[in-house]
């Protein structure tokens, strides 16, 4: 028998925390169902906030409960559940819930998951907090739920707006002993200068181009992969665009990536003036990439390093010689030049 999960989606803003969460639980679908509520407001916040209808968002749950209906299985503590999750949960929800007032099948259904000693969670969206907001918030902790406040973190380096999202559904995920995607733990701080971010270094490259030198170093995250490029005092995660002898352009990255035309661009004007082979980054993480997209961003930093020696050994009387007529070394992961 499949264990099942309540979600509840209240009037309150945040949308977009629901289907990333729904999009996230598809993966347990096999062994575990999922029961969607969603409140009038809700319904009102879902079109207004992503355009989407609850016909669309009903497709990425196992069942969608009428919120009307206070006899359908949430509504019975004998419907057996590993808890409820309540996403958004706007502060007329969290009244209801704290005062036990189970006029709807969201309340009672979150009233049955307390008094049943079941995971209860709270992601109460509302700014600024009131007193009575923080006093119902209290009581809720006190009976048992587990409150998480959609509140921004910065020690994950997010960039986008799903990257925040992610991390909220991570926190919630947490309760349930399930892993979300894209979520990236603390691991402890890192040494000054490097990507402050739980990784496992696949391989680093260090060359000098026209004597200056510059490291780059492919990091594997949890969900895909970086490049970060040093080429100065402070590094920098970028996608690498490679301008050689002839002003070809080479980049490293993924199309669609804005910040790869700004690299091309950048490494073209810096040839054109200088005239000689250029190397220019653009910030931009390679997270979440697919199994496909790595091996070809690994296969691409291959091939342009192959360039870049070649270019090197070239100007190596230029360069006063050095360590180009070594071949590449693998080191604990390393590769250098």
């Amino acid at each position: 028998m499949k264990r099942r999960i309540v979600i509840g989606m209240s009037g309150a803003s945040g949308a977009p925390l629901t289907i990333e969460l729904l999009k996230q639980l598809q993966k347990y679908k096999e062994s575990l169902e999922v029961h969607l509520i969603v409140t009038k407001g809700a319904e009102m916040t879902l079109s207004q906030e992503t355009g989407a209808t609850l016909d669309e968002l009903g497709h990425l749950a196992t069942v969608v409960h009428d919120n009307r209906n206070v006899g359908a299985g949430p509504a019975s503590g004998s419907f057996q559940t590993i808890g409820m999750i309540v996403i958004p949960c706007s502060v007329k929800t969290l009244a209801g819930i704290v005062s036990g007032y189970s006029d709807n099948l969201l309340l009672r259904a979150a009233d049955v998951t307390l008094k049943e000693r079941r995971s209860l969670v709270l992601v109460v969206r509302e700014c600024p907090l009131g007193t009575i907001h923080l006093r119902n918030m209290l009581e809720a902790s006190r009976l048992g739920a587990v409150v998480i406040p959609p509140v921004l973190s910065y020690y994950n380096h997010p960039e986008t707006v799903e990257d925040c999202n992610r991390h909220v559904i991570g926190k919630v995920l947490d309760q349930f002993g399930l892993e979300g995607e894209g979520y990236k733990r603390w691991a402890g701080m890192e040494d000054m200068g490097e990507e402050k971010r739980s990784k496992d270094i696949s391989f680093r490259i260090v060359h000098n181009l026209m004597g200056r030198d510059i490291s780059a170093k492919v990091t594997v995250l949890a969900h895909g992969m970086s490049v970060l490029l040093t080429g100065g005092e402070v590094p920098h995660v970028g996608a690498v665009s490679l301008a050689d002898e002839a002003g070809q352009i080479r980049t490293i990255g993924l199309d669609g990536h804005k910040e790869q035309v700004v690299g091309e661009r950048w490494a073209g004007e810096l040839y054109r003036i200088k005239k000689e082979p250029v190397s220019v980054t653009a910030g931009i993480h390679y997270d979440k990439l697919t199994k496909e997209q790595i091996e070809y961003v690994v296969n691409e930093m291959n091939e342009m390093l192959e360039e870049v020696k070649s270019i090197l050994l070239k100007h190596q009387s230029d360069l006063g010689g050095s360590c180009l007529e070594r071949d590449y070394t693998m080191e604990r992961g390393v590769i250098q030049i």
